[in-house]
């Protein structure tokens, strides 16, 4: 997990460079910038379990067609196929407010859309139509968020891939 803020164990990005600067580590000053780059385009990320994981080798396809409505009035839709051969990360560009967190948390499963379907692996994680949930914690879903906090003891590369 990259994420969060906790006394002692994590510290913001920012800290992070300062730091590896104070200490002259430019290298690792470096590798956090670009990770503080790469989070505050907002990219998330999700990762799917792989084919070999799940189904003994067969292909595995990422089928999400929803529609996700808000008291304010806006409205998310995201319509999109994906393979996950042998493993994939899909990463979702957007500018902000776009929806990207809601199309990812609703993947996830972790949100409940309004409308549509999402499904894996011929597996349906959810169908409004049909009243189809799966748990969030039955998909094997994860995914990096835009929390900007390391651990301090790994380096970049390891943080980004902890989680």
């Amino acid at each position: 997990m990259v994420g969060g803020n906790l006394a002692g164990v994590t510290r913001t990005v920012s800290v992070s460079i300062y730091d590896s600067v104070q200490a002259l580590n430019y290298q690792a000053a470096w590798e956090t910038s670009l990770l503080l780059l790469v989070v505050s385009f907002a990219i998330l990320s999700v990762h799917l379990r792989t084919a070999e994981e799940r189904l003994g080798g067969m292909a595995d396809d990422l089928i999400v067609d929803i529609e996700k409505r808000f008291p304010s009035g806006a409205v998310v839709a995201a319509a999109l196929r994906s393979s996950a051969r042998g493993g994939t990360t899909l990463v979702l560009f957007g500018p902000s407010g776009a929806g990207k967190t809601t199309v990812v948390r609703c993947i996830a499963g972790l949100e409940r859309p309004d409308r549509g379907h999402v499904r894996f692996a011929g597996e349906t994680w959810f169908d409004a139509d049909r009243a189809t949930i799966r748990r969030a914690a039955s998909r094997g879903v994860g995914y990096v968020g835009q929390n900007s906090a390391l651990f301090p003891h790994l380096t970049v590369r390891d943080n980004v891939g902890t989680g």
